[in-house]
């Protein structure tokens, strides 16, 4: 029976433990839930002001979104031009040495002709000056030359001559020591006693 009583005292001590701390839980819950719509609240607020500083973020960047755009568009225009203007500058230095260089060669090639000009009219002077001797030069030659081939026509016709007679000694060498040849046989032949008849020069009748 004592322990019955015991146990039902420790039972109902414990019971009013639990609604104690069932109680203070609900207590601290109904402060966290306070807490909890505080905080929703605040982040509710703060998720509007976000979303708003988001939406202006979002459209400022946009904005500056196109700025850029519209600033690199005029960039790359802007580029283009100096691009094209660079390559005009360019032109316009290649054209200008060329023409530099033409200019100069026009120079040279007058200060070439001039000189040539004046050896040329150096020339002509010295030419029109040696002319006159020059022609009488060849003058002299000329009659000397005909002088010349006059005489190389004499010679020619004296050498023909001089052939001509060689040719009739030659002619008449050759007959003569025929006609000795000849003479020398009978002459032998008559000493031998072939010939009785045959006189020779030196013998009297």
């Amino acid at each position: 029976m004592v322990y019955l009583y015991l146990g039902t005292a420790w039972i109902l001590w414990f019971v009013m433990k639990l609604q104690q701390e069932i109680e203070v839980a609900i207590q601290h819950k109904a402060v966290l839930e306070e807490k909890r719509s505080k905080v929703e609240a605040e982040l509710k607020t703060l998720m509007a002001s976000c979303q708003e500083d988001t939406r202006e973020l979002h459209a400022t960047k946009e904005k500056k979104q196109r700025e850029l755009l519209e600033l690199s568009r005029i960039a790359n225009e802007a580029r283009s031009q100096l691009e094209v203007a660079e390559a005009e500058l360019q032109l316009q230095h290649s054209r200008s040495e060329a023409a530099q260089s033409q200019l100069k060669a026009a120079r040279e090639a007058q200060s070439t002709a001039f000189t040539s000009l004046a050896e040329n009219r150096s020339n002509v002077t010295h030419l029109e000056k040696e002319l006159p001797r020059a022609e009488k030069e060849l003058k002299e030659m000329e009659a000397k030359l005909l002088v010349m081939n006059e005489q190389e026509e004499d010679l020619r016709n004296g050498a023909r001559t001089t052939r001509q007679r060689v040719e009739e000694l030659r002619s008449a060498l050759a007959a003569s020591r025929s006609q000795g040849r000849v003479l020398r046989s009978l002459m032998e032949q008559k000493q031998c006693g072939a010939l009785r008849d045959l006189w020779s020069p030196g013998e009297t009748e």
